[in-house]
This record gives C-alpha cells, structure tokens and sequence, in this order.
C-alpha cells in the first residue's frame, strides 16, 4: 500500500500484530481402519445457535484431530442399501489442551432392513452342458434365485466361495436357486470352484456377459459396476432384494439370515 503525502508515494507498512497461541484440544478417534471422515462420521462444534460440521484434518495414521475447545456432538452413518440411513450421536466438550478418546460404532441394522426391492434388468446366461440359453427372468419364475457373478482363482471370489462352503446348509433347506455366473467356460475347473460344486450341488454354473448385462445388474442394485464377485438376490417378482458388489468377511453369514426372508 502506497500514501501520497503532497509531494511523492511512499510505502505504507503496517504493523504486524502478533497472533494469540490459540487454544488446542486432541481428539483421538478409533474407527474401523476403512472409515472415512465426512462420509462414515462427522464431528460438528456448537456455534451458539447451531452445529457446524468441523472441517479440520483428521490424521488417520495417529487417529488424531486438533480442535479448539468447546462443545461437540459425533455422529456416525451406517448407509444401507435401500439408502436408509442409520445414525448413532455421542456429544462431548473439551476443555484447553484436554486429551480426550472415543470409540466409534455404527447402529447395526437388522437383516429386514438390509432387504432391497428394485426393478431387474434381464440376464442371458448359457449353462455349461447345453448350447440353449436361459435368463434371470425365466430362472426366477417359480423361485427365489441367488445370482452369483465370480472369478475364480481372484482373492475375493474365493472368500466368498468358501464361505458359501461353511454356510451351505441355507441352500439345501431353503427353496432358492443357486446359479454361478463365468466369464469364461475354461473357469469352471478352478479347484475352489470345483470343490464348492462337490459340497454345494444346488449351485449351477452358467457363462453369461461380464460388460453390458452384468454392469445394468449392478447399476441397477446401486452397486459399483465391474466389482467382483457380484452377489444378486431375486424374488420371484424379478426384483432385486440383496446385493453386494466385492466381498466383506461375514458375506455368507449374512447371505443365511436374508435368504429366508425372501
């Protein structure tokens, strides 16, 4: 900044005014190593007359946050896929230079509202043995299918395919198709594979387009397209009421409890 003075410009420095140490509070955060924050959970400070989401770093390696003291409410999500949104909420205040833990925890839902219902696209798949081709429509006319699109060999598929293995009771006391999707008629012979046919006979295998169909099945359910394995369940309305787009631990188990319920 320049002032005239009557006859020249000069420079105008101001005086820098040196800024108070502002006060600090550590907030550690144990989550599961796969949280994020601002999408699984958010910390808000209590502005006086209103919550304001904390925008702040938050150091994942050391589970750290820098805060200033005050009052603040935590708050988790628990997305499900029909896109109900399950909140827990734990309100905290913090004190100058406190140290304050927590553990977070998402509500669990229940195996009910874990079901979806969403219009299906139709799948043309080929059996292995035939050269005649079917569909997920004409699979599901008279009885609930379990859709299952895998690579085997791949890590995630056979988690999955061993956990189909442990839980295989479901299959054999429920009345539910059980149809494995390959990209490839020469993935059939895949050990993993071949074994889960040895201990899960209700499981049919098919070849069947892993681009277009596959990636309108997942759109459709609101899963993330190409993932693999893809996991469908269909009622006998042709509408989608469970899928999973890659593999969590648990997958199986979970598959046994919403089985029933379709």
């Amino acid at each position: 900044v320049e002032l005239w003075d009557g006859e020249d410009w000069n420079v105008f420095e101001m005086a820098e005014e040196k800024e108070p140490r502002p006060q600090k509070a550590m907030l550690h955060v144990y989550t599961p190593s796969a949280w994020k924050y601002r999408v699984d959970w958010t910390v808000a400070r209590w502005k006086g007359n209103a919550w304001r989401t904390v925008i702040v770093e938050y150091d994942a390696e050391e589970r750290t946050m820098l805060l200033v003291p005050g009052d603040y409410r935590i708050e988790t999500a628990n997305r499900l896929p029909g896109g109900t949104v399950l909140g827990s909420r734990v309100e905290i205040s913090l004190s100058e230079d406190e140290v304050r833990q927590v553990w977070l925890e998402k509500q669990q839902a229940s195996s009910e509202e874990l079901l979806t219902d969403y219009d299906l696209p139709d799948v043309v798949m080929q059996p292995l043995e035939t050269t005649e081709q079917t569909t997920l429509y004409t699979l599901v006319q008279n009885r609930p299918g379990l859709f299952l699109w895998l690579e085997p060999g791949a890590e995630p598929t056979e988690h999955l395919l061993n956990e189909l293995m442990e839980y295989r009771d479901i299959f054999a006391a429920e009345n539910i198709g059980v149809y494995g999707l390959l990209a490839e008629h020469a993935d059939s012979m895949q050990p993993t594979l071949r074994r889960a046919q040895e201990l899960v006979p209700e499981l049919q295998l098919y070849t069947a387009d892993f681009d277009l169909e596959m990636e309108a099945a997942a759109r459709r359910m609101y899963l993330e397209p190409g993932k693999l394995p893809l996991v469908l369940i269909a009622d006998t309305k042709r509408r989608g009421r469970f899928g999973e787009a890659g593999y969590f631990v648990g997958l199986g188990k979970l598959l046994q409890e919403l089985i029933p319920l379709v």
